[in-house]
């Protein structure tokens, strides 16, 4: 019997080193090629999303500039009868005429910018040629019944028109190679809302080009919805024809087969071959073929049928390549292994079932508590005897590594839940963390989590959850939300500092001051104490009877022991900053830091070219009102004026107290007209504002406005402050309640010239 196990052993392990090495060769050929082309798929079409990414910014931020131009041009041209308006609508073009140049240098990407009034008739245009803008001939008439203008007319506000892209003649001359254009158009509405025209900018195509990094190395085509080239495949390629399709080269030129499925919009792939790859055989049919991966780009998001086409390509020789070299390496390794180990398999298969006698010899010994010179025992079948002392030794190993298993699981989720709380800034979101853990591991069929402060007596519900069978997160609303808590010394786990249990609510005692109601089950509380002082407690109810042992409450306040002092300096934190940063009257910020914050924004808007305005504001006649009606009422204006700035601006935007009643309102890419329309908006809040003075009649207050802008008026952060100071005392010296706008080098030395009085925005 010894002899025929040791013969089945070689035969059956020989010939299962085989089968496995031939099946894993097979399998591992095919995944691999599998997972090679779906590797160079995605890494496609992640580099396409890139791609995409920067042209939908690109679009993104044109949009937003004809925006920002259209609000500009809305005047109505007049007839020759009213001199005096059709010299008012001269100037006002002249200002737009004005602004277009300024705004074309700064953003040096546009070749013209055009209005175009509601009749057709071309009022402004202006041309840069890479170094300097200038006004070009005007008076054109326009077909109002094709083209950009009509398509233009067509649209609802907020809307813009974007062309195919196009082949101009570079700056109406001949003679030079022809360029790639795309025409940006929005409607422009009087203030009444009526479309008095469109706004039109030209972009050069290369500007959209150079957002592409080695675009011929990389195998990078761009194609309208007709096929029409914008990135060409490669070197020396001429672009294609216009929009119109007058000749020229296009996608159906190069890939015949695929271009209608890649025109026809959407994103995914496509074989230029017919030829593959085959498990454990080549069947190599024109390598040079290519793969294709596209996405569909919609430049305007309100056409849906004028796209254009983003192209990734690359041949399938890498692809061939490496799984050739991957190939070679596996039959490589495979016959090294079938070389070694076929001898070692005879040579050791002969000697196996000996080694293997003793080793039971010596097992049994061991489970005996025998030595091993001492054990003489025989078996029929030494195997069968091998594997009743390895089941016998597994079960001991296999339960000793379940209780460290647990015990590691439980370690490591404590860790895991330390670090993320330890990370956190908001309490509430701390607790959430909290209670996922718990209940992965545990069941709850409610829970409380009340936060306590100390100081006030005042406890409130931060978090509650109940298990309904819908599986709701923490923090979803219940009944059992009772928001402020009563009393909340009355809860023993407050008083006493350690967990209460009731194992069973219906003959336990239970707590007198209960949150929850629970008529079956049982529950506990567990206060979150760090230094001593109590930040609240965690209310954890089961419908089952007895379910916080020992064993699950250890696990609980682990976790609650864990989570204490993030808490604790969470609100350290928190109040160290407030105090530090705030004003403690008006919650606004301090002048401390509004000084730091301006640095920082007059630094972005240096950077990235944007705008930046201050609005200064201080209250008239405040120390007469204190005089008054006290200072009580002088500390609730105050106040009450903060609450109006806060709700009149955005969140983007910084309001400080400069000063005892000067405020600061500092807004980040704001041009300096919306900057006064938004100061004139608040000012008649302010003005409408009734006050109780100490009398108990109502009162009100005004408030006047300086209003600056980098980089139109100002060019450093003192200038700022100083244009928009000189504008504020220009405002108290022609009459207060009021909005005034600064003037270009307008600082301290401007305030008693009359001849540069600035626009002034008054309640009449």
């Amino acid at each position: 019997m010894f002899q025929t196990v040791r013969n089945k052993f070689i035969i059956f392990l020989i010939l299962t080193v085989t089968i496995t090495l031939a099946l894993i060769g097979i399998i591992s050929d095919y995944t691999i090629q599998k997972y090679i082309t779906r590797g160079v798929i995605q890494s496609f079409s992640e580099d396409l999303q890139h791609e995409t990414a920067k042209v939908e910014s690109f679009i993104t931020g044109i949009k937003a500039d004809i925006d920002l131009l259209s609000g500009d041009a809305t005047y109505n041209p007049v007839s020759a009868v009213d001199a005096r308006k059709e010299n008012e609508t001269d100037k006002r073009r002249l200002q737009m005429e004005n602004k277009f140049i300024k705004y074309m240098e700064v953003k040096r990407i546009y070749q013209q910018i055009i209005y175009i009034d509601n009749t057709g008739r071309e009022v402004i245009r202006t041309y840069f040629d890479g170094e300097k803008a200038e006004i070009a001939t005007k008076n054109k008439i326009h077909d109002k019944d094709h083209g950009a203008f009509a398509d233009t007319m067509k649209l609802n506000k907020g809307m813009v028109y974007i062309s195919p892209f196009s082949l101009q003649i570079k700056n109406g001359r001949t003679g030079v190679k022809r360029e790639p254009l795309i025409r940006f158009a929005g409607p422009v509405f009087s203030a009444s809302g009526e479309k008095t025209g469109i706004l039109a900018v030209d972009v050069p195509g290369e500007n959209l080009l150079n957002l592409f990094n080695n675009i011929n190395s990389s195998g990078l085509m761009l194609v309208n919805r007709d096929g029409h080239l914008f990135i060409q495949p490669g070197e020396g390629i001429e672009l294609g024809a216009d929009a119109a399709g007058d000749g020229g080269e296009r996608l159906q030129n190069y890939y015949p087969e695929q271009a209608a499925k890649i025109l026809a919009g959407g994103y995914g792939n496509a074989d230029t071959g017919k030829g593959w790859v085959t498990t454990w055989l080549y069947w190599i049919y024109n390598p040079g073929d290519k793969l294709l991966v596209y996405q569909s780009l919609f430049p305007n998001s309100m056409d849906k049928n004028n796209y254009w086409v983003l192209i990734k390509s690359g041949t399938k020789k890498e692809l061939i390549g490496s799984l050739m070299t991957i190939r070679v390496v596996m039959i490589g390794i495979s016959l090294l292994f079938f070389t070694v180990t076929y001898p070692v398999i005879v040579f050791f298969g002969l000697r196996v079932t000996r080694s293997v006698a003793r080793l039971k010899k010596a097992m049994d010994g061991f489970e005996r508590g025998e030595g091993i010179d001492s054990l003489n025992i025989k078996a029929k079948d030494e195997f069968g005897d091998l594997t009743r002392s390895f089941v016998t030794m597994a079960e001991s190993l296999y339960s000793t590594k379940m209780n460290l298993n647990v015990e590691f699981q439980r370690l490591n989720s404590l860790v895991k839940f330390s670090r993320l709380v330890g990370e956190e800034i908001s309490e509430k979101e701390c607790y959430s963390i909290l209670i996922k853990f718990l209940i992965k591991n545990f069941h709850f069929d409610k829970v409380i989590v009340v936060n306590f402060n100390n100081s006030e007596n005042v406890a409130e519900v931060l978090i509650s959850y109940e298990d309904n069978n819908n599986e709701p997160l923490p923090g979803d609303s219940s009944r059992y939300d009772l928001k402020v808590i009563q009393d909340p010394r009355l809860c023993r786990a407050l008083r006493s500092g350690h967990k209460f249990v009731v194992g069973d609510v219906e003959s336990d005692y239970r707590c007198q001051y209960q949150e929850v109601e629970q008529d079956e089950g049982s529950y506990a509380c567990f206060p979150v104490i760090t230094g001593g002082a109590v930040l609240g407690w965690v209310h954890l109810a089961n419908f089952s009877k007895n379910y916080f042992s020992e064993d699950v409450c250890f696990t609980i306040e682990s976790y609650i022991n864990t989570i204490a002092p993030s808490i604790n300096s969470i609100r350290l934190i928190n109040a160290h900053r407030k105090m530090s940063v705030v004003d403690p009257l008006t919650g606004l910020y301090n002048r401390r830091f509004l000084e730091e914050m301006l640095e920082r924004q007059i630094s972005i808007a240096e950077r990235y070219k944007q705008t930046l305005s201050v609005i200064m504001a201080d209250i008239d006649h405040f120390k007469r009102i204190n005089d008054t009606h006290g200072h009580a009422f002088g500390d609730n204006a105050l106040k009450l004026i903060s609450e109006i700035i806060l709700m009149n601006v955005r969140d983007s935007d910084t309001v400080a107290r400069y000063g005892g009643e000067e405020f600061i309102i500092v807004l980040p890419n704001t041009e300096l007209d919306f900057a006064c329309l938004l100061a004139e908006k608040i000012r008649k809040a302010i003005e409408q504002l009734d006050i109780i003075n100490n009398t108990g009649v109502k009162e009100r207050v005004t408030i006047s406005f300086g209003v600056s802008s980098y980089p139109s008026i100002a060019y450093t952060l003192k200038e700022l402050i100083d244009s928009s100071d000189s504008a504020l005392y220009q405002s108290k010296a022609k009459g207060r309640n009021m909005v005034t706008k600064a003037l270009k080098n307008m600082g301290m030395e401007y305030r008693d010239k009359s001849s540069t009085s600035p626009i002034f925005f008054k309640n009449n």
